[in-house]
């Protein structure tokens, strides 16, 4: 009973942060020996087997750290630990990953970054797939199912993840980059269709086509025609009033 009661305890006095200098000193203990190790990868792998989890958020102005312990309903961003521990120190300590063991909140980074840019530098859905292969990524679709889904994936990462799309970002899944693609090519063809229409007027000054940007210039003409048709009426009136 007793026994029950401090590990009642305890766990209250930890999750709630009453005991944080405790976690602190005790998760900056691994962290300082996961430094001493040669590679990101190992750095990385020796935090998972020593009950570190290892969180990443990332914005346009920064990227970053999160550590906790698994057993502990507590965390420290780095910015509440020494610099060392920092995203931007340890990028500049090691470098970039080797690919034995990436954690997953790194391969969801990696992947949003690269589809980020293949998505915008591809013409085509098809050709977006082509390119993901390119950049050492792998791909698998769904399509049976009621809502088509796409998974990606690091090539050569020893510990690699599937990652639903939408798990990545919500723009990645798989409706979303063929509603994009949709749209994109929509947006060329109306700008071919305008440009057709500038060749066309360049070469037959006189022939104005119909189109929704020239609907109130039409109506404003419709309107100046038939005040000539009204001016000339009355012309013929009073013509007729003097035979």
């Amino acid at each position: 009973m007793l026994n029950d009661k401090f590990e009642t305890i305890n766990n209250f006095l930890m999750n709630n942060g009453y005991c944080t200098k405790y976690i602190k000193d005790e998760l900056l203990k691994v962290l300082d020996k996961a430094l001493s190790l040669n590679s990101k990868d190992e750095y990385f792998k020796y935090l998972s087997e020593s009950g570190v989890d290892v969180s990443l958020f990332s914005n346009q102005i920064k990227t970053q750290y999160t550590y906790s312990f698994s057993n502990y309903d507590y965390s420290f961003k780095e910015n509440r630990l020494p610099k060392n521990f920092s995203y931007k120190e340890l990028l500049n300590k090691y470098g970039a990953f080797a690919g034995s063991y990436v954690p997953v909140s790194e391969q969801k980074h990696i992947l949003y970054k690269s589809i980020r840019v293949t998505l915008q530098e591809s013409k085509d859905f098809s050709q977006f797939l082509k390119n993901l292969e390119r950049t050492n990524i792998s791909y698998i679709t769904h399509l049976e199912g009621k809502i088509p889904q796409i998974q990606f994936s690091l090539s050569l990462v020893d510990n690699q993840c599937q990652l639903i799309g939408e798990e990545i970002n919500k723009k990645f899944s798989y409706s979303s980059i063929f509603h994009y693609y949709e749209s994109k090519n929509k947006k060329l063809n109306s700008e071919t269709v305008s440009d057709i229409v500038t060749l066309t007027s360049n070469f037959y000054p006189d022939y104005v086509p119909f189109t929704l940007d020239s609907y109130h210039t039409r109506k404003t003409d419709d309107n100046l025609l038939n005040f000539k048709k009204k001016s000339k009426r009355k012309i013929d009136q009073n013509r007729s009033l003097l035979h």
